[in-house]
């Protein structure tokens, strides 16, 4: 069984000696986020771009952007771990009264969804000087 940790990924690099290009400099950032997580007993397992919207200034207005996390995770010590709760026996449930089942009602005569919408369209028609 594992445990997950998820963090945003790093968006500013930092400029190293000896690293001239972004994309080394970007590793190296992305290294040592990684490596701080691994001190703390925490696997690699993968980074996710997902979707995100946010609401921004005095009116609320939405921002859709994508944010870049890290996916980390370690295995939990089953001795640890909180057992899961054993379920009833069937025998002492059945002893309780049974709440009445509810069933769906069906009406062969009710309108389907599609003909309630074909029945809400406007009805267009020809102008004076069309026909």
């Amino acid at each position: 069984m594992f445990e997950y940790k998820v963090i945003p990924a790093p968006v500013r690099i930092e400029k190293i000696r000896g690293l001239k290009t972004t994309a080394e400099r970007f590793a190296h950032v992305l290294t040592e986020a990684i490596n701080a997580e691994a001190e703390g007993g925490w696997e690699y397992v993968r980074a996710e771009s997902l979707p995100c919207e946010e609401r921004k200034g005095f009116f609320g207005r939405t921002r859709n952007s994508t944010e870049t996390l890290l996916v980390f995770r370690r295995a939990i010590d089953w001795e640890d771990a909180p057992l899961a709760e054993t379920p009833e026996p069937v025998a002492a449930r059945a002893s309780e009264p049974a709440a009445p089942r509810r069933e769906p009602i069906f009406r062969p005569d009710a309108l389907s969804r599609a003909t309630a919408a074909r029945r809400a369209e406007p009805l267009l028609r020809a102008r004076d000087g069309d026909r």
